[in-house]
Parts: structure tokens; C-alpha cells; sequence
């Protein structure tokens, strides 16, 4: 009889160790989840700060486009005094005024009372010069103008006019800004016309930056 209830004892204390084994695992899984739980609750805010630190770099950078554009008046003038650096690179597609030889132009470029020149670029109708400019905005209203003429043969004082652009100031500080532009004769009394484009080059840059 005693050997049967030492039996039984040891039973019951077989089923209390596993009873108490499988609490802990059950618990240890359940630690596990919550560590899991933890670390992708971790893991979304990271993502969240990341996303709310592009918003606020989206949101400085609209907000410096929107001074930059603060810079200029109705008319599209900088109101501030500045450099305005031009860089004259090319132009395609001249008029062909004359049947046996290509023109050898050359440009103008002025700006108030300001007049660069460029080297002449022998017998093309698609020169290449790449020259650059330093130019002060003044303070009135003023447009850039590009004029293209032709140094014909005949002597170096006889000039050709092959045409015009007239270019605006409106470019964000400290950014180039490099447009084709449409080459005109309208203002010289020819008939109107397109006569071919030129590559330029801007940035202005407000003398308070300028080194």
C-alpha cells in the first residue's frame, strides 16, 4: 500500500514539473512576441522620424525657392544690385546671306550701358565661342541683349546684321540657367524671320555674395 501511494506521488509531481515546464514556455513565448511587438513598434517610428525629417527638408527647400523667387519685381527684374555672369557658348542655324561664303560672325552683348564683344568665328554658320561675361544689373528695368553680326570680307568697318535676342534677368540666385534662345531680324528692317538660335548661359549673384 505505501509503495502504491509513494507510486502515486511521484505521479502527481511528474504532472506538476510539466504543468509548470509548459507555463514557462508558454511564457517564454509570450516574451518573445512582445520583444518581437517592441521591435517593430521600434522599427515604425524610425520610419516615421525618417519620413517627417524628408517632409521638413521638402518643406526648407520650397521654402528657399519661394525667397529665391522674392527676389525680383513684377517685371522680372532682380530688386537687389548684383553680378549677372553670362556665358555665350554657341549659336546654329545663321542666315545665309550670302550664296558662296558662310558668314563669320561674331556677337554683342549689352546690358544698360554695358557692351561686351566676342572674337570673330571665320566663315559658320554654327559657331562656337563660349565666352564669358560679367555684367552689373542696374537698377532700372533692362533686358540682355545678344546681337549676331557678320564681319563680312569687304573691310572689318562693314558689318552684317544676322539677328537678335533680347533676353530677361529672372533667374534664381546662385542657380545656371542655360537656354536656346530664338535669334530675330523684326528690329533691323528686314522682314521678319527666324534666323537661327544662340546658347546662354546665367546666374546672377547678389553682390552681398559675391566674392
Amino acid at each position: 500500500a505505501m509503495e502504491e501511494v509513494f507510486h502515486k506521488l511521484q505521479l502527481l509531481q511528474r504532472r506538476i514539473d510539466e504543468h509548470e515546464l509548459h507555463t514557462e514556455t508558454h511564457s517564454q513565448s509570450l516574451t518573445r512576441q512582445q520583444e518581437n511587438a517592441l521591435y517593430q513598434i521600434g522599427a515604425k517610428m524610425a520610419q516615421i522620424s525618417t519620413q517627417q525629417r524628408q517632409t521638413t527638408d521638402m518643406l526648407a527647400e520650397a521654402s528657399s525657392r519661394l525667397e529665391s523667387t522674392l527676389h525680383y519685381d513684377g517685371a522680372g527684374q532682380p530688386n537687389m544690385p548684383g553680378k549677372m555672369v553670362v556665358r555665350v557658348q554657341a549659336a546654329h542655324g545663321l542666315l545665309h546671306l550670302e550664296r558662296n561664303r558662310a558668314p563669320s560672325p561674331y556677337f554683342v552683348l549689352s546690358l544698360a550701358e554695358q557692351v561686351h564683344v566676342s572674337a570673330v568665328a571665320p566663315e559658320t554658320r554654327n559657331p562656337l565661342w563660349d565666352k564669358e561675361v560679367v555684367v552689373d544689373v542696374p537698377n532700372t528695368p533692362s533686358r540682355l541683349v545678344v546681337s549676331v553680326l557678320d564681319r563680312t570680307v569687304a573691310g572689318t568697318d562693314k558689318v552684317v546684321v544676322l539677328g537678335r535676342a533680347d533676353i530677361g534677368l529672372n533667374v534664381p540666385p546662385q542657380e545656371d540657367v542655360e537656354d536656346w534662345h530664338d535669334l530675330s531680324t523684326d528690329d533691323f528692317g528686314l522682314v521678319k524671320q527666324h534666323a537661327g538660335s544662340i546658347r546662354v548661359r546665367r546666374r546672377f549673384v547678389p553682390l552681398s555674395e559675391w566674392a
